[in-house]
Parts: C-alpha cells; sequence; structure tokens
C-alpha cells in the first residue's frame, strides 16, 4: 500500500505530491472525477470551487483529504498519477 508523503505542488486541478516509496507523480484530478460531469448535487461537485480544492490535506492514512468531507485511496491515486519531472 502507498502513503503520500508530501504535497508539492498544486497547479489548477492538478496536484503533485512525493509518495512513501519517493516517487513523484502529478495527479491530474479534474481527469479523474470527469468533473465537467459531474453533477451539483455530488459530493465532488465541491472540487470546483478553486478556494475549496486548495485546501488539500493530507489525512492521516496518507491520503489527499478536503475538510475530512472527500478523500481519496493513496494506491488509487499512485495508479492514476503520472511520473512528474521535478
Amino acid at each position: 500500500m502507498r502513503f503520500i508523503h508530501k504535497i508539492i505542488k498544486i497547479d489548477s486541478y492538478k496536484i503533485t505530491v512525493a509518495f512513501d516509496n519517493q516517487e513523484i507523480k502529478t495527479i491530474d484530478i479534474f481527469s479523474f472525477l470527469n468533473l465537467d460531469s459531474i453533477s451539483l448535487d455530488s459530493i465532488y461537485a465541491k472540487l470546483k470551487d478553486m478556494t475549496y480544492f486548495n485546501n488539500v490535506r493530507i489525512d492521516s492514512y496518507g491520503a489527499l483529504s478536503w475538510n475530512d468531507e472527500i478523500d481519496f485511496c493513496p494506491d488509487v491515486l499512485y495508479r492514476a498519477g503520472e511520473l512528474a519531472k521535478v
């Protein structure tokens, strides 16, 4: 199981993170969730608000989390992410 160790950069809806195995990956959350097609009553619709989105943190499980309402499994993000050039 992978864990996110550090958030390196937030650029629009892309978050670059360092995982516990020292790999650095960028996850495009907008594409990952297909936010264009998310309905307004979905909990994920909150992520369209950049102020809300930029309040991302790493929770005690090594996952990306927003206000303890939304979180994503770090294993899933690891597989969805692309290796970053840092």
